[in-house]
């Protein structure tokens, strides 16, 4: 019997070490809250230059398969030019035949 009692305050003893110590580790939601926040403006610069690599199929009036890469200048308001704060690089290309439906990729840059 002073066994099994010997037992059970070793376990509760471990059981409240480990609740004290997620309860030391658990933090405030208040102090997770961020403290500004970020408002960015993309610029979708379309481009039609002759780099073309390969010559287009054509096989039908739709851009299947187009791959189009951008490096496009991000600002803090709608102005083209006011001051550059970032840059999206990535790409977007076509995927179906009947309908405009695009895969799209980009990351963010900060100056």
């Amino acid at each position: 019997m002073k066994l099994l009692a010997v037992k059970l305050c070793f376990i509760l003893i471990i059981l409240i070490c480990q609740s004290q110590s997620v309860l030391a580790l658990k933090k405030n939601s208040k102090t997770m809250k961020p403290c500004k926040q970020l408002e960015l403006y993309y610029h979708d610069l379309l481009l039609e230059g002759g780099n073309d690599v390969a010559n287009a199929t054509k096989l039908g009036n739709f851009k299947l398969g187009k791959l189009i890469i951008f490096d496009d200048p991000m600002t803090k308001d709608r102005n083209l030019h006011s001051p550059l704060v970032a840059k999206a690089q990535g790409f977007y290309f076509y995927t179906m035949k009947t309908d405009y439906s695009a895969w799209f990729y980009f990351d963010i840059q900060l100056d």
